[in-house]
């Protein structure tokens, strides 16, 4: 009976990789183009046409399967008691390696990598490229929501790209970032964007125009810019090959207000509640009070974690985390009436087989329960905080429903908690 009720939510809820039942089961929203028989393989740009126009209709669709889901979500859930997924492997036909993942107002799921843009369509993978040469676009290294809903950005090895959903054109955002690598990205409230490249530190305004550059010329520690950090005052913290420097912009003038050499690159800077900071250079991690490094950098930081090769953070608000290569999660507790971190066990993924391959972590996201989804190099966990317990999902080659490869690059959750993982063989 049980194995009948999930192969019919299977059939009729959204089949797009994993769906969490909860015991507050939230509402299931079908992509648009899984709710319309109309949709047809045919060119891309009058398809999304003819999806738009039609929304009201859809939306109409989508309520009355969300009616349905639900209830047989809940009753696996009241058969088995545990969490359930779905699980189904989208073969991406332009991009090997998923490094961003991205959902837009109309509830499309796109995602960039290796081999460029893609969109679902709710059945298969519809590749996008830019209209005057082809793979002009390139490799992804970011998707992020632009200052409406009609459009977000690319930013990728070949420049800082604006892509328009509604008419499926995309176009370079700004000249000056022509044939620039973009490797980071910071909007600001204020409509002003933070952009690092290999060139600097580009200023833009909330029309993508460049206000100003701030490179090694201008006394930036390098040019080569890997992570960019906002502060609760508005500086920027800028990682490079070199260091870290902070920035101030004032809306006319900008400046580089302190450097900070270190003897590798900065990869990895966040700030946590209690107003540290936090980074990382070779296989080391720091953190100081950022008041105090902000006046003294050097002297202020703190060592507090010397031997492993860190690959990526999370602020869990009263904990960092940090996942390593081999060495599993790093976790540090952060507590308001606590004047200094302190090192919590470290989470091993596998702790009968404590090899490098079973302990490195590519990816971390929390979820808005609360839990965490480890991307590793052998699947994807599950970590809550309730029992403090992991659940393994990764790849069967006797399962066809099962991920496609076990090294998981990225993970995004959608708004009907539809978990979306990232490979490096597609999503």
């Amino acid at each position: 009976m049980i194995h009948l009720i999930v192969l019919m939510v299977y059939r009729i809820c959204n089949p797009c990789v994993i769906k969490r039942a909860r015991m507050c089961v939230k509402s299931v929203k079908l992509p648009l183009c899984a709710a319309c028989p109309c949709f047809a393989h045919t060119d891309p740009v009058q398809d999304l046409t003819y999806l738009y126009e039609r929304n009201a209709l859809i939306f109409q669709l989508n309520a009355m399967k969300r009616r349905i889901s639900i209830i047989l979500v809940a009753i696996i859930m009241c058969a088995v008691n545990s969490r359930a997924y779905t699980v189904r492997p989208i073969h991406s036909t332009t991009s090997e390696i998923v490094t961003a993942i991205h959902q837009d107002p109309m509830n499309f799921i796109w995602f960039g990598g290796s081999g460029g843009l893609n969109r679902f369509d709710g059945y298969s993978t519809v590749g996008f490229h830019d209209g005057n040469a082809e793979d002009r676009i390139g490799y992804i290294n970011g998707v992020y929501p632009g200052a409406d809903d009609n459009y977000f950005l690319l930013a990728t090895k070949n420049g800082l790209y604006r892509y328009d959903y509604r008419t499926g054109v995309s176009s370079i955002a700004c000249d000056r970032l022509h044939d620039v690598d973009v490797r980071a990205y910071v909007a600001v409230p204020d409509g002003m964007v933070y952009v690092g490249t290999d060139c600097g530190v580009y200023i833009l305004s909330p029309e993508l125009h460049v206000v100003a550059v701030v490179d090694k010329a201008a006394g930036l520690g390098s040019d080569h810019v890997n992570v960019l950090c906002l502060d609760r005052d508005g500086n920027l913290i800028v990682g490079h090959r070199r260091g870290m420097d902070i920035l101030r912009y004032d809306g006319a003038d900008v400046k580089v207000c302190r450097h900070q050499a270190t003897e590798g690159g900065v990869r990895i800077i966040l700030t946590d509640m209690n107003d540290n900071i936090w980074y990382n250079v070779n296989n080391k991690i720091y953190w100081a009070p950022r008041q105090a490094w902000l006046e003294e950098p050097e002297r202020s930081s703190h060592l507090i974690s010397g031997n492993l090769e860190c690959v990526t953070a999370l602020d869990r608000r009263d904990q960092i985390w940090v996942g390593t290569r081999g060495g599993g999660v790093l976790r540090y507790s952060v507590q308001p009436d606590e004047t200094a971190p302190r090192q919590l066990p470290s989470l091993f993924l596998n702790n009968a087989d404590r090899s490098e391959i079973n302990n490195s972590v590519v990816s971390l996201f929390r979820d808005a329960g609360g839990d965490v989804w480890i991307g590793t190099m052998n699947g994807v966990y599950l970590y809550t905080d309730v029992d403090n317990s992991f659940n393994l999902l990764h790849h069967d080659p006797n399962n066809v429903n099962s991920p496609s490869i076990d090294i998981i690059s990225s993970i995004h959750i959608d708004g009907d908690d539809t978990v979306w993982l990232g490979t490096s063989y597609g999503i």
